[in-house]
């Protein structure tokens, strides 16, 4: 096992803000680019569309990063990845105050310089499926359209969507260990064998969990085998309302967007949003907008809005602010309240 003395760089994720040095540059994106030194010598990385790991060694203030298995996705054109990696490789030194860490390049050209991230909770957080296990050896994407999603309480309880039915239960955790007991469902009639082999398949992946990983904003469920039961990415969940439980005319377009609205003088902006299409469907709406925690600053302030239009004419609106993710604010359970307009 690694060891790091002095102020540890351990147990943080660290995004990449610049490069000092002959190789001077500022990145534009830096929650693109991260790294994660963890306690067994293995560190895990992002660059850019890309993940990987590998293992690393440490002796006082000099550190070396070994080379490890990288995904090989296409970024887009003027992705710094490739050089993030090879710059990892040239990693000699590091010192760090806790929420900055630098990495000197051996060849003394110069200097990589990290921020510290905010890390998602485990619980108190709501999870968006994005794969899941379908018990026939595979790992199946759940499809944008169909948002299952996982909540955590802190008070051991889960619930959440499973395609067709809302789901509860309980579950215990021991460190990286998580076990899942029985789980109630509603009894809804799903439309087609799919919806319900899909459903199925995805709550025994999710009794079927032994340990966890957060990783960015990633949380990965494995079975005690190794294998993946469930990849998931955080969310923010929660229900739109009307001022009266009622159908919305078919056709009607659900739109929900996580905004950043830290900046009084300038326009929010959007980082996160799911819009729903209304075919038969009653208000209230269950809502599930993923975000990528590259783009959460701690410092800031986030919220949701929604609103409901029908053939290009806007129905309904939010009309105050709804605090999420940040200074204390919730990530699931949010209701919505949007008001009729022109009536």
């Amino acid at each position: 096992m690694a060891k790091v003395t002095g102020c540890s760089p351990l147990g943080k994720i660290w995004r990449w803000n610049s490069l000092t040095g002959a190789e001077s540059l500022d990145v534009s994106h830096p929650g693109r680019y991260t790294l994660e030194l963890r306690d067994d010598g293995r560190y895990g990385i992002r660059a850019d569309c890309n993940t990987g790991s590998g293992a690393y060694q440490t002796e006082g203030s000099r550190i070396s990063l070994s080379p490890g298995p990288l995904t090989q996705a296409a970024c887009e054109a003027g992705s710094l990845g490739n050089r993030f990696t090879a710059l990892l490789g040239r990693v000699s030194g590091f010192r760090t105050d806790g929420e900055r860490l630098v990495l000197e390049l051996g060849d003394g050209t110069g200097s990589m310089e990290f921020e510290a991230m905010h890390r998602i909770a485990l619980t108190g957080s709501s999870w968006l499926v994005r794969g899941y296990n379908n018990g026939k050896g595979g790992v199946v994407s759940a499809g944008h359209e169909v948002a299952l999603h996982v909540t955590l309480a802190e008070d051991g309880t889960v619930a959440g969507w499973s395609g067709c039915n809302d789901y509860r239960g309980v579950y215990q955790l021991d460190g990286q260990r998580i076990s899942f007991g029985r789980v109630a469902s509603t009894r809804k009639m799903c439309r087609g064998e799919e919806v319900m082999q899909r459903e199925s398949a995805f709550l025994a992946a999710l009794a079927s969990a032994a340990t966890w990983e957060i990783r960015g904003e990633r949380l990965q469920l494995r079975r005690a085998d190794g294998a993946l039961a469930l990849d998931l990415v955080a969310a923010v969940t929660g229900r739109v309302m009307t001022p009266a439980p009622q159908p919305l005319p078919a056709g009607a377009e659900i739109r929900v967007s996580l905004q950043d609205i830290s900046r009084m003088d300038v326009p929010a902006t959007v980082i996160g949003e799911q819009v729903i299409c209304a075919e038969d469907i009653v208000a209230p709406v269950p809502f599930q907008v993923s975000f990528d925690l590259a783009q959460i600053d701690p410092r800031d302030t986030y919220s949701v809005r929604a609103t409901i239009t029908h053939e290009g004419k806007l129905l309904y609106t939010s009309t105050q602010a709804y605090p999420v993710i940040t200074r204390g604010a919730p990530h699931y359970d949010i209701d919505i309240q949007v008001e009729p307009i022109g009536r």
